[in-house]
C-alpha cells in the first residue's frame, strides 16, 4: 500500500487554496492538497487514483481522458452536450432548462446550486449505486 493509499487529494489553483483549505477542516482525514499542478501532473494523479469527482470544468475531462473513474457534477450546462467523454464518466445532474446555444448562450444567470443543482443526497446515491454495478 502506497502512502497515499485511501486518501483523499483536493485539487485546485493557487486562488482555490483558501475554499481548500475550509473543505479540508471539515474531513475527518485531511486530504493531501495540490493548488500549483500542471496539466500532466493532474492528468497522471487522476490516472492513478480510485476515483475522481469534479464539476463541469477541464480538470474534470482530463481526468476522464486521463482514463479515471469520473463522477461529473453538472450546473446548468447540459451533460448531453458537455460531459466528459468514456466508459468510465457518470454524470450527475438536475435537469434544467438551459440556452439552446449552449456554453455560447450565455452563463445562466438565476442559477443557484441550493435550488437547481442536484441535491447532495440524490447524487451520493447515484454515485453509490454506479460504484456498485
Amino acid at each position: 500500500s502506497s502512502p497515499t493509499a485511501d486518501r483523499w487529494a483536493h485539487i485546485g489553483a493557487p486562488s482555490d487554496l483558501p475554499l481548500v483549505r475550509t473543505v479540508a477542516t471539515a474531513l475527518a482525514t485531511p486530504p493531501l492538497t495540490f493548488t500549483d499542478l500542471t496539466f500532466g501532473q493532474i492528468a497522471a494523479l487522476a490516472a492513478g487514483s480510485a476515483l475522481y469527482i469534479g464539476n463541469d470544468t477541464g480538470m474534470t475531462h482530463l481526468a476522464a481522458a486521463a482514463g479515471a473513474r469520473t463522477v461529473a457534477i453538472f450546473g446548468p450546462s447540459d451533460p448531453v452536450r458537455y460531459a466528459p467523454f468514456g466508459r468510465q464518466v457518470l454524470t450527475v445532474w438536475r435537469p434544467a432548462v438551459v440556452d439552446a446555444r449552449g456554453v455560447g448562450g450565455g452563463h445562466a444567470l438565476a442559477w443557484d446550486w441550493a435550488r437547481d443543482g442536484i441535491a447532495p443526497d440524490a447524487a451520493t446515491a447515484q454515485i453509490r449505486q454506479w460504484l456498485a454495478d
